[in-house]
């Protein structure tokens, strides 16, 4: 073959295999696009919390294109049973063949959510159920009044407990999402999109987001029970945020960097078996399983207890900050509210 018909040749199938390659990129692009809006979002932002909730946080305000989508129906009593009647409903009507809704069967009273991808034929019936709010999902199109399964969104992949997930709607274009933003300890966040195709939803990417912690002792993820009345408290509590800030950073060490600075005088009030304390759990400390810290505040010594709050087998980002004197009298205890500042770093995989 001479050169010049091989030039040509080249010239011909390029482009074509570049745009075999499209559809491959277009997962990535849609996080690109996401983390850019999302920036963006955020600088225009006066409000501190605004990174509260993590990244899905600019979507559930419906912001720069960017839009969770609300469900066609949340059937909440019966909801299996529901959901026949919205597609008994429907002109025409649609039939739900058992085959499909069987993910979904349970208690007669489990609730279930219906969704709709913006602009395509594609459904997600959905119960979220148990401790570990794990979610249930029955994907489906509809065709000639027949509700047919489809694959579920590649975005949707890996256990399904203690996340949310569903539809958004990205400038008129239709995206999966699953997101993975816990509100422990581990202040980082994961969201998985998967754009829609024409023909279902495409290859999934991921964008792992990682925040700055913010501390407050206003600003909590709940109402936890604590409770402070002596003069005190005041002093108390600007202490229990730095001592927070200190455990943050490193727990492990916060107790024997307290006990070093504690002056002799006031190491000589407290017992021997606080002062020779040792945790034995690696884990982070909570509520259960507290930090003891021996520490002077306003030339005052306090044994304060340090750990995140906990409900069951969940542990929480805020933490409870325990005051006590040396001979075991409580003083007073705060909440301190750990959650997400300032956006540091993202990327995309």
């Amino acid at each position: 073959m001479d050169k010049t018909r091989l030039t040509l040749l080249l010239a011909l199938l390029i482009p074509a295999t570049l745009a075999a390659g499209a559809p491959a990129r277009a997962a990535p692009d849609v996080c690109n696009r996401y983390v850019d809006a999302y920036r963006k979002w955020l600088a225009s932002q006066s409000d501190p919390t605004a990174t509260a909730n993590g990244p899905l946080g600019m979507a559930q305000a419906k912001a720069n294109g960017v839009a969770t989508v609300d469900p066609v129906g949340r059937f909440d009593d019966k909801g299996v049973a529901r959901l026949a009647d919205w597609a008994a409903a429907q002109k025409p009507p649609v039939q739900m063949p058992k085959s499909l809704t069987e993910k979904l069967v349970g208690t007669t009273s489990d609730g279930v959510t219906l969704e709709q991808a913006p602009g395509a034929n594609y459904y997600a019936a959905s119960k979220t159920a148990g401790t570990a709010s794990c979610i249930a999902s029955a994907t489906f199109t509809i065709a000639s009044g027949v509700a047919s399964p489809a694959p579920a969104p590649a975005s949707w992949a890996g256990s399904a407990c203690g996340i949310s997930r569903g539809f958004l709607r990205m400038n008129d274009a239709a995206v999966a999402y699953r997101d993975d933003t816990s509100f422990g300890p581990d202040l980082s966040a994961r969201l998985s999109l998967a754009p829609w195709t024409g023909a279902g939803f495409g290859k999934a990417c991921t964008i792992r987001f990682d925040y700055a912690p913010g501390f407050s002792t206003e600003h909590l993820l709940n109402e936890w029970e604590t409770k402070c009345d002596d003069a005190r408290c005041p002093a108390l509590r600007r202490a229990a945020i730095d001592l927070v800030k200190d455990a943050k950073k490193d727990w492990k060490g916060l107790s024997a960097r307290a006990l070093a600075r504690l002056p002799a005088a006031d190491r000589a009030r407290f017992s021997k078996d606080d002062l020779e304390a040792r945790r034995e759990s690696k884990d982070a400390p909570t509520d259960n399983d507290p930090l003891v810290v021996l520490t002077t505040i306003d030339g005052a010594p306090y044994r304060v207890e340090i750990g995140h709050f906990t409900i069951g087998w969940r542990v929480f980002g805020d933490w409870k900050v325990s005051f006590a004197t040396p001979d075991g009298k409580d003083v007073g205890s705060f909440g301190v509210g750990m959650g997400r500042g300032a956006l540091t770093k993202t990327s995309v995989n």
